[in-house]
């Protein structure tokens, strides 16, 4: 109990940490808010009155400490270019995102696993080796490449979505999972190499264990041999990099977003950005960041059920 009660305390520092950073970091980069919005030709005096509505005017202690605070209470502020509560912005932004991450999170366990566990009892045969070539190819392509890929091939050759028409999943369930597929194959494709690269690697070391051994002896079967008793224990070894992997599909969904059209959090994170919106991008990156954390902290807590070899320290 108190191995969790620690980890929760880490993340709520963490999150802290995060907090200070992103608000400190934002407000040192280059360009003014105030001017963006009322353009080259506003006077001075118009720029102060801006900067004076939006708060922009106090010192950053102070601008971060009501900021801080209200998002304790769930009030994120006020969007600078939208001149609407941050919260309404991210409404239906956020479902779609998560949507995004959660499809490709899926093809990259569905497919990352079996993948490495086939290449792992192949080793030296002519199959390995293309499929290890095509592991190196998939992690090394950037992610807008293979999206720009993805639409022209089969976007705009072969007409199997339509590339810029995104349909929300309320209004109909089947095109949006028939649009949302293609982004989320160029989120998963480089995580789905890396897993399954991991996932060989803890198989041919299993492979070596003698249980592997004993039950050849007991004439069990190849297939039962690898899916049953090595691939539970070598899931074991990969389930840390989980975490990795969810930052990985968050991070590349940020771009990928933008390529295909998908008015998710990446693509208002961009745009928040380019703006100087100083609150939506805080609360982008928090949101973001609180993901991330809870999938790691789940994974820790996975670690201690899948492995009672741990012991957690009390």
């Amino acid at each position: 109990m108190r191995y969790f009660v620690k980890k929760l305390g880490i993340m709520l520092i963490t999150l802290f940490v995060i907090s200070i950073v992103t608000f400190w970091l934002f407000h040192i980069v280059p360009g003014d808010p105030a001017a963006m919005m009322l353009g080259t030709s506003a006077s001075q005096e118009q720029l102060d009155d801006l900067r004076e509505e939006l708060g922009l005017d106090r010192p950053l202690i102070e601008q971060y400490t009501e900021w801080i605070t209200g998002a304790v209470h769930g009030d994120f502020g006020k969007s600078i270019m939208y001149r609407k509560p941050v919260a309404n912005l991210l409404k239906g932004k956020l479902s779609v995102s998560l949507a995004l991450g959660a499809i490709a999170l899926a093809l990259v366990i569905l497919i990352g696993i079996p993948l490495g566990v086939f290449t792992a009892g192949r080793k030296h045969a002519i199959s390995e080796q293309l499929l290890n070539f095509v592991n190196i190819l998939g992690i090394s392509i950037p992610g807008f490449f293979l999206s720009i890929l993805l639409i022209w091939v089969f976007g705009l050759i072969l007409h199997w979505f339509t590339p810029g028409r995104f349909v929300t999943f309320a209004r109909n369930p089947v095109k949006f999972l028939q649009f949302m597929i293609w982004p989320a194959i160029a989120i998963a494709i480089p995580q789905t190499c890396v897993l399954s690269k991991y996932i060989r690697t803890a198989v041919i070391e299993e492979v070596r264990s003698d249980y592997v051994r004993t039950a050849r002896s007991k004439g069990s079967t190849k297939f039962r041999i690898m899916y049953v008793h090595v691939l539970k224990n070598a899931i074991i070894s990969v389930v840390p990099l989980i975490g990795m992997i969810v930052s990985g599909i968050f991070s590349g969904s940020i771009v990928i977003e933008q390529v295909f059209g998908i008015p998710g959090i990446g693509r208002l994170l961009i745009a928040s950005v380019t703006s100087r919106d100083y609150p939506t991008v805080q609360t982008l990156v928090m949101y973001i960041a609180i993901l991330i954390l809870v999938v790691n902290f789940i994974v820790d807590i996975l670690i201690q059920i899948l492995d009672p070899r741990i012991r957690i320290s009390r």
